[in-house]
């Protein structure tokens, strides 16, 4: 029994892990949609243009006004979620169109949609002057929802961005009178019903009844259309209830994705999402996702939306302000180690010249000996087979010494191209530091923040500096050792030899025991040098010394004594 007990928890926590990472892939292929919808925006915004000018083509050629009004009503609601100020236009010929027949019920109704986009942008003063003018007396039952619909929202507004806390509760109250008559004349088919309806089950902690309120939602609008757009914002709001972080991403995504492919202008759903990858740690997608919508906010035309994104773009700004420090900061690094590989070089040069110096001296006392030989040889002559032997050993010693001296002298020049080129990588690293601290300056006093954050975008420009370096440190130690290679895949198994795809470059393997060859061993200053883990630098050792042919526990040792003369 404890055997099934265990397989059946076992088998438990493998269905989860795969039922998580079928969400995440599910994330990642939502996130990759939304990527592509906002390059295709134009598109989108397009087709409503397209649907806008028809309906304002079929306008111009009807002279009945109660088609014109139906007509009108149609191109506001195209111009709702668009743009504000041609929604007020057209809800303002709405307005004259009721006039011109004397239908006070359309003109009521009109004047509280007016309104209620008006508070939607901020302009509280211009919505309660407009609820001011309507006659509620003559409005239908639809009209009297909107008329109510449109205070409700005026109050709510104004209670959610008061500061003081008597007016913050008045209009609060205010609100909730409003919105009692609300149930009172609603349709239960209205949208604005359906959505009071799941936020009070939501407020009143009953989860299981308002996502079940929501599953029928759903069931009754069209996936990625704009009704879908707010019943999966709402969705959202379920799986943030039960602190569900995939779900709730999930399902903001396709809210602010069905917001896009219809070309809407504004865009909450979107900065929610903003929020969200902020608040989870996604920085550059939420600087993207972000600046996307307050763009939008600004052709939409409402100051509102941009006040709101405001704070986030601030927080954004110096988060990106804090990577940039980072960067510089490495790069600091990075300069101090090329310093101290070029301090090394130095030192290396200095003890050839001192190598150099004492192979003279060696070299002079050597031909003094040969004189000494000579004169020698000339008074014992009895002893010439055996001074003959010596004199030629003495002749080969030289011609060693002198090739040695010859070999040391074509080193030397290496070594001072070495330093010279590291001096030239230093000095390219302080020039790139200085042109990119004036551009920064230039564009923080020109608040050109977006360039700013592409240009300080640190994966390229990193990852091609790192292939300077790397492509100049290969290119120099095998001038010093162009046999190391070689000589490398010597002490490996056939099996286990490192084939080059270019002669001139090493791979990951071989630059990590160059750098062995060179004196540094420890496997922390290798990671540093080549941007691994110290584990994955671990890993690369072990591999490679598993390959040697023999001895395996002094193979760093043979190393290290490649280019060595025996």
């Amino acid at each position: 029994m404890n055997y099934i007990k265990r397989f059946g928890a076992t088998l438990y926590i493998i269905c989860a892990a795969l039922a998580i990472h079928a969400q995440e892939v599910s994330l990642d292929s939502l996130y990759d949609e939304m990527d592509n919808a906002i390059v295709h925006f134009e598109d989108y915004i397009g087709k409503r243009i397209e649907r806008i000018d028809r309906l304002k083509s079929t306008l111009s050629q009807t002279s009945n006004d109660t088609q014109r009004y139906d007509l009108l009503r149609k191109i506001v609601d195209e111009y709702i979620p668009y743009r504000l100020d041609s929604t007020l236009i057209y809800l303002n010929e709405c307005i004259s169109t009721a006039d011109k027949v004397g239908n006070v019920s359309w003109r009521g109704e009109c004047m509280s949609l007016m309104a209620r986009n008006c508070s939607n942008a901020g302009m509280y003063d211009e919505a309660r002057s407009l609820l001011s003018e309507i006659d509620t007396t003559s409005l239908t039952k639809r009209g009297m929802y909107e008329y109510l619909a449109a205070n409700n929202h005026l109050y709510g507004e104004l209670s959610y961005y008061s500061n003081l806390p008597r007016m913050r509760d008045r209009y609060q109250q205010l609100a909730s009178d409003y919105e009692r008559k609300m149930d009172e004349v609603a349709d239960k088919n209205e949208q604005g019903y359906k959505v009071r309806k799941e936020m009070n089950l939501l407020f009143a902690n009953k989860l299981d009844q308002s996502l079940a309120f929501n599953d029928k939602w759903m069931k009754e609008v069209e996936k990625g259309s704009h009704p879908y757009a707010l019943v999966t914002l709402y969705r959202y709001l379920e799986y943030q209830a039960r602190k569900d972080t995939l779900e709730m991403q999930h399902w903001l995504l396709e809210s602010a994705l069905a917001d896009v492919r219809n070309g809407v202008m504004d865009q909450g759903s979107m900065w929610e999402l903003s929020n969200l990858l902020m608040a989870i740690g996604d920085d550059d997608r939420a600087f993207r996702y972000i600046s996307f919508t307050s763009e939008c906010s600004s052709r939409y035309g409402s100051r509102l939306r941009n006040w709101r994104a405001a704070p986030l773009l601030s927080r954004l700004s110096q988060i990106n302000e804090d990577h940039n420090t980072e960067s510089r900061h490495r790069m600091m690094i990075f300069l101090g180690i090329t310093l101290l590989l070029l301090l090394g070089l130095l030192a290396g040069f200095l003890y050839v010249l001192h190598q150099r110096r004492r192979l003279r001296a060696i070299s002079s006392d050597l031909h003094l000996s040969n004189e000494r030989l000579s004169h020698v040889n000339e008074e014992l002559k009895q002893t010439n087979e055996r001074l003959t032997e010596l004199n030629d050993q003495n002749i080969q010693a030289n011609r060693e010494l002198k090739s040695l001296n010859g070999e040391l002298y074509e080193v030397s020049k290496v070594k001072d191209e070495y330093v010279g080129r590291f001096m030239r990588l230093c000095s390219i690293y302080l020039d790139k530091m200085e042109n990119q601290r004036k551009r920064v300056n230039k564009m923080v006093k020109q608040k050109e923040y977006d360039k700013l954050y592409e240009m300080t975008k640190p994966a390229e420009s990193q990852s091609k500096e790192m292939d300077e370096l790397l492509e100049l440190f290969d290119s120099a130690f095998l001038q010093l050792f162009p046999d190391f290679v070689s000589d490398f895949n010597a002490l490996l198994r056939p099996e286990e030899r490192i084939e080059l795809s270019e002669p001139t470059k090493l791979n990951t393997s071989l630059r990590i025991f160059a750098l062995i060859r060179l004196g540094i061993e420890d496997s922390g200053k290798i990671a540093d040098f080549l941007h691994y883990s110290v584990n994955t630098i671990y890993n690369y050792r072990a591999r490679i010394k598993n390959g040697a042919k023999e001895d395996r526990d002094n193979f760093e040792q043979h190393v290290k004594e490649i280019g060595m003369p025996h």
